[in-house]
């Protein structure tokens, strides 16, 4: 293989990792029209972007169909009662230090 055959390799493998990155963005509707035409067209040729599309899709189909839960009790207090120990528990203590204890 010659050197311009790897070259090309990367830059398509670089052009999916971006294509793959912008897909979530692409379905939640936050994408302009032009980088939307452009991930389109690689979607097109592409049979492993396309795959990470259509799962994608999917995805959020499914989760979008989920029933909604009711909870039955409020765990907002509970949860900000855990945060503030912690906050306290913390206090003084530098954040890199936390991050290795």
């Amino acid at each position: 293989m010659e050197n311009n055959e790897y070259s090309n390799i990367a830059a398509s493998r670089s052009l999916c990792e971006n294509v793959q990155m912008d897909i979530q963005e692409l379905i939640e509707g936050g994408m302009s029209s032009e980088e939307s035409q452009r991930i389109h067209a690689h979607i097109k040729v592409c049979i492993f972007c396309a795959r990470v599309w259509r799962e994608m899709l999917e995805t959020v189909r499914l989760l979008e169909n989920l029933p909604v839960m009711e909870m039955k009790e409020n765990l907002t207090p509970g949860i900000m009662s855990t945060i503030e120990r912690k906050v306290k528990k913390d206090a003084g203590i530098p954040w890199w230090k936390r991050w290795i204890s």
